[in-house]
């Protein structure tokens, strides 16, 4: 016989498993981008890398820094499509940055924003890490010998002693 209550039971198993699920794959999304815009930092220091398109948006990332620009000369001069290759930098740019010249709407006209790749690591990395704190915790108090409250290492003391560090008493199984 099937019985009311235990639908209950199954959607929320598949919730729970669903959301642990999420917080796996949120958690390896973030390590690989924020791992991948770092490589990207590390190795513009040797390399550029460049999009042109035809509509004058050119997309660069170089010195640190990833670039979108708006010029109409890159279409009349035809530096369109992919290209990447060695790049003698300067030093890294560490701050944000908005250029405007020309007049609007003119063939003259040029505009560019940098972000500095240091910020989208940031980004991605914040909310990543609180992920991977949880579960390393979660492991850590899955061993057993460490109290639930503080952490603390229970090892060599009676199970139903309270912790020396934060005074608790373990929930021991009846």
């Amino acid at each position: 016989m099937h019985d009311g209550n235990d639908e209950g039971g199954h959607w929320y198993h598949l919730i729970v498993k669903l959301r642990s699920r999420f917080r796996t794959l949120a958690k390896w999304t973030g390590t690989t981008t924020a791992s991948a815009i770092a490589l990207a930092w590390l190795l513009n220091c040797w390399y550029y890398i460049y999009w042109g398109s035809t509509l004058g948006l050119n997309l660069n990332v170089y010195e640190g820094r990833l670039t979108l620009e708006y010029s109409m000369l890159t279409v009349l001069n035809f530096n369109l499509g992919f290209t990447w290759g060695p790049y003698k930098s300067g030093p890294n740019q560490w701050w944000f940055e908005y250029e405007h010249t020309g007049l609007q709407r003119n063939a003259n006209e040029k505009w560019s924003v940098s972000i500095p790749l240091w910020a989208p690591v940031l980004l991605v990395a914040l909310p990543t890490t609180p992920l991977w704190h949880r579960d390393w915790l979660a492991k850590r108090r899955a061993r057993g010998n460490t109290c639930h409250n503080c952490n603390y290492d229970r090892t060599g003391l009676d199970p139903a002693a309270p912790c020396p560090e934060c005074n608790t008493v373990p929930n021991l199984p009846k």
